[in-house]
């Protein structure tokens, strides 16, 4: 069996990596060019050629899974070759479209959702090896810890799972765009353009690292440059999530090498080692890529990984300043990018950047031109280059010092400069130190973290099915012991901490989070440093809307003192502490929040134009202007929010569903029906691309679709997805927040009075209205939830009860909406369940006196058909009808029905349709038209029918009035 290519991948497992390497080039190029390339390997591998040759004739025929790393295949199942994928194959819930490439460890296809779910293209890997038992547990789980990853700079994990053949698939963000080697070539960038790529790449992987995950694969063909110049990194973290189990003990490390992905000549030396990684790892890839970048050439030789990872240990890597071949570039490097560069390049983990973030740091210095940590220069060439720095204020302080001729003052001059250098120096190093603290804690913690999944521990295959939510737990409980000793890296890792659990829909973890945080911060740091300012705020923003309502507002008025002892330094939180009291006062005092609402605008239009901040901003302005009455000052709101999306591009996602989230709710009060379709379309579309279908805000958006949906004709739509919505609500680990349970439950039952079965919804009200109390009193929450349940009871006829919950809001909107204008949603309910209580009274009169004061709503576009009117006309109607005025009765349902005919199609009110033909038969009937009010009940009961709940109320009543029989 010696010509058998597997035999030969069994003798070569130490030099797989190479292979991969080098398959890697080889099917990048086009077929016909592959022997030449072949022919014209290095002396060092042309070792490789006939494996290399039978590899390529492998790859495109039959044998094709002889691609699968070889200590993949022992005991496990490869695919038959029919399986080979095709364009228009179906992988999982996916069509391919066409090969984008292919790799020594698999291929890439642009692929698209084969259900219909979402239009958008993916980039779907296809690892050519199929694992064994666990692997599927396993590749859930990462999965979902990968698909946490969401920021501007990373390609975004969409899904992964194993198709009904048994191939393993994994759907990313498709991201169009060039290497980033081969776009600094093609762009002809200089070296401080390469420097702010590598940046961007620092900001990505660190964000990463903060959520517990490391890259494994850093390398030029991983990281694409978009044509906005946008850094993006691939396969994040896809290489633990596709790594083989682990193999066998006593097997040679290296070996371990033939099931995980990476590539030598930028693999560390603990990964060529296979093993623990850390984040020190990723430093390492990054500065070889940021190497190469700058110098043209990788540090060391890539040759076998034994050689590669025995160049690194012999010797540093060559300066970068003498390896390139540009005497300009060479000057530039000289020196700090150097001294950066050879730090991130340390053989040992240990002297290398403890992290991502601190390799980014001295890259921003070295832009700047601030010092680098990694070079600490003697006094003088530190003055030197502050006077590089300050060439204005030396060229003025020459002029001065030219005009003192006596010697003490030259004695003077270096006695400052001295006393300058010493205090630069003694502040450096306290930042050094502080520095150096901060990264060890967070390597310890991240280390702690990485460990979860090893095998030598007591239960490692249930270590290994650690979710998301369990894993963010884990580290919750840990953090505090393991920096203790480094009290601003916990605050820093608390605040995130709390910002995943929101994510996730947890919010009593991330109080706790944000709690400890502002503990933290009160022990640790100064009375008039703003951090301890962001950690109250935080903590606000988590108790605005619970029953320590008043304490978020004394955090907030905290926060401002500390702002303001702060000097300059506190004045970039003058915004948030807007925003938060904006935030606050929504529940509370509207016309204060808007005000609040508008000087954070301003601020962030000023100061922070185009940044997250000045989206939320706007997104609360908006909500505010709507609840005064005015939903299109809050459209043009959120379309200045779209705008910011459009403008930040791959990184507006979060602006972009800030702007869409209430764009419909506004629309519809607006009466732009027909694009209050598309916006609650366009918010779940966006909300499910953004955070998957089970996250909180998803649910509450598509909750408000179904909604709208069912409120405006479409039934089978809206309860089809409105019982989707539940299936997910009950199915979702880990649970929702009992909080979000009611809030999705009771956008839903809210439409039980007007589907004939206010019964049902009688205890939720009566629960909700009680909890509001005791919560959040005195608030816009409780007025709301007290007209509800009036409404209610005014649904069921009992107007004696309805009566205090009517007044008592009315006494607390008084309060709450002082000074606004009387045409707020509010107000307009208001009018109209004082009306109801007036006829269900048998006051008729006072009945028509509401009516007649009453006028169409300003917030209404001028020609868009008003649904108050049409409830208003029918009110009128049964008024007229009870003073036995039928013909003016007929005429006011007549004008509801021509208001409802204003409607375009698909959009119904099914409920006033029928409220309208029932009044209109009855009035009809008074007059004597028996045929035509007969035709008229009947079509109010149809459409009732078709609408309303079983064991309709409304539908009784309605059956009864056409038989011409007392209602019950």
């Amino acid at each position: 069996m010696a010509g058998d290519p597997a035999h030969k991948l069994d003798v070569l497992a130490p030099d797989w990596p190479e292979l991969s390497r080098l398959l890697d080039d080889a099917l990048a190029l086009a077929p016909s060019a592959r022997a030449a390339w072949l022919a014209a390997l290095p002396a060092e591998q042309q070792r490789f050629r006939g494996t290399l040759s039978q590899l390529l004739e492998a790859g495109s025929g039959p044998a094709a899974g002889l691609l699968a790393s070889p200590l993949e295949r022992p005991g496990l199942a490869m695919p038959p070759a029919a399986s080979t994928p095709c364009a228009c194959d179906e992988v999982g819930p996916y069509r391919l479209v066409r090969e984008l490439g292919q790799g020594g460890m698999g291929s890439v296809w642009l692929a698209e959702r084969a259900d219909g779910q979402l239009k958008r293209p993916v980039a779907l890997k296809l690892p050519h090896t199929i694992w064994g038992a666990g692997f599927i547990e396993r590749l859930a789980r990462e999965r979902d810890i990968l698909a946490t990853l969401d920021h501007p700079g990373i390609a975004r994990l969409h899904d992964a799972g194993v198709d009904d053949l048994g191939r393993p698939w994994l759907a990313l963000e498709f991201v169009q765009g060039d290497p980033i080697d081969v776009a600094c070539r093609a762009r002809r960038l200089p070296p401080r353009e390469r420097v702010r790529l590598v940046l961007q790449v620092c900001e990505a992987v660190a964000y990463a690292h903060s959520r517990l995950v490391i890259h494994r694969d850093l390398k030029p063909g991983n990281i694409l440059v978009t044509d906005g110049g946008q850094a993006r990194l691939l396969d994040f973290g896809i290489a633990k999530l596709t790594q083989a189990p682990t193999p066998a003990a006593g097997q040679p490390a290296l070996t371990e090498l033939a099931g995980v992905a990476l590539t030598v000549g930028y693999a560390s030396p603990e990964q060529l080692r296979a093993e623990s990684l850390t984040t020190a790892s990723d430093v390492f890839s990054l500065g070889v890529v940021a190497y190469e970048l700058l110098t043209g050439r990788l540090p060391w030789p890539a040759g076998s990984a034994l050689a590669f990872e025995r160049a690194v240990a012999e010797g540093p890597a060559p300066l970068a300043s003498r390896v390139t071949l540009e005497p300009a570039t060479a000057g530039i490097l000289r020196g700090d990018l150097d001294a950066v560069l050879d730090r991130a390049l340390q053989a040992d983990a240990a002297a290398r950047y403890a992290g991502v973030d601190d390799f980014g740091a001295d890259l921003g210095a070295w832009l700047a031109g601030d010092p680098v940590s990694a070079r600490r220069r003697a006094g003088s060439e530190q003055l030197r280059h502050w006077m590089r720095r300050h060439k204005s204020a030396v060229a003025a302080g020459a002029l001065v010092v030219a005009a003192l001729a006596a010697g003490t003052a030259v004695s003077t001059w270096q006695a400052l400069r001295a006393r300058e250098e010493a205090a630069i120096a003694a502040a450096e190093a306290e930042r050094a130190r502080k520095e150096a603290a901060r990264a060890g804690a967070t390597q310890a913690l991240l280390n702690r973290i990485f460990q979860l999944n090893a095998v030598d521990q007591p239960d490692p295959q249930q270590a290994q099915r650690t979710t998301v939510r369990q894993l963010l737990d884990i580290t919750a409980r840990s953090v505090g012991d393991v920096m203790k000793d480094t009290p601003e890296a916990h605050a820093e890792m608390l605040a995130t901490l709390s910002g995943l659990y929101a994510q996730l829909g947890a919010g009593t973890e991330a109080t706790r989070a944000a709690r400890a945080r502002v503990e933290v911060a009160r022990q640790s740091l100064a009375d008039d440093d703003p951090r301890k300012a962001e950690a109250l705020l935080q903590l606000a923003s988590r108790l605005h809307d619970t029953p320590e309502r008043p304490r978020a507002r004394e955090l907030v008025d905290e926060a401002a003192v500390i702002a303001a002892r702060a000097g300059p330094a506190g004045a970039s939180l003058q915004g948030a502490l807007a925003l938060q009291r904006a935030r606050h006062e929504i529940w509370g005092r509207i016309g204060a929040g808007l005000a609040h609402a508008e000087e954070a605008l301003a601020w962030y239009r000023r100061e922070q134009p185009n940044s997250q901040q000045h989206s939320s901003a706007l997104y609360f302005a908006a909500t505010l202007a709507d609840l005064t009455g005015d939903p299109a000052q809050g459209l043009r709101h959120l379309d200045e929010a779209r705008a910011i999306a459009q403008a930040r591009g791959p990184i507006g996602g979060r602006a972009l569903l800030t702007a869409v989230a209430e764009r419909g709710e506004l629309l519809v009060r607006a009466g732009r029906w027909a694009e209050a379709d598309a916006a609650f379309a366009e918010a779940v579309a966006v909300a499910r691309r953004l955070l998957g279908p089970v996250a909180s805000p998803t649910l509450v958006v598509e909750i408000q679709h179904a909604r709208h949906l069912v409120d405006t004709g479409r039934l089978r739509e809206g309860e089809a997805l409105w019982a989707d919505v539940q299936r997910r609500i009950e199915e979702r680990m880990p649970p929702l927040d009992s909080w979000w349970v009611d809030y999705a439950r009771g956008l839903m039952m809210r439409l039980g009075v007007e589907r004939g079965r206010p019964d049902l919804l009688e205890p939720q009200v009566r629960a909700a209205v009680a909890h509001a109390v005791q919560t959040v009193p005195d608030s816009t929450v409780l007025v709301r939830r007290r007209l509800l349940l009036a409404e209610v009871l005014l649904a069921l006829e009992r107007p004696d009860e309805a009566e205090p919950e009517l007044a008592a809001a009315q006494r607390m909107w008084s309060q709450v909406g002082e000074g606004l204008a009387a045409s707020t949603p509010i107000d307009e309910t208001l009018h109209r369940l004082r009306v109801q209580w007036l006829l269900q009274r048998g006051d008729a009169a006072g009945a028509l006196a509401l009516l007649n004061a009453a006028r169409r709503s300003p917030a209404l576009a001028p020609d868009a058909p008003d649904r108050g009117e049409v409830r208003r006309r029918v009110l009128r109607a049964q008024a007229l009808l009870m003073q036995g005025q039928a013909a003016a009765a007929l005429a006011a349902a007549r004008a509801a029905e021509a208001e409802l005919r204003r409607l375009a199609p698909p959009v119904r009110w099914p409920a006033q349709e029928a409220d309208t033909a029932l009044v209109l038969g009855l009035a009809m009937r008074a007059l004597g038209q028996r045929r035509e009010a007969q035709a008229a009940l009947q079509r109010a009961v149809a459409e009732r029918r078709a609408f309303d709940l079983p064991g309709s109320t409304w539908l009784a009543r309605a059956q009864a009035l056409r038989d011409g029989r007392p209602p019950r």
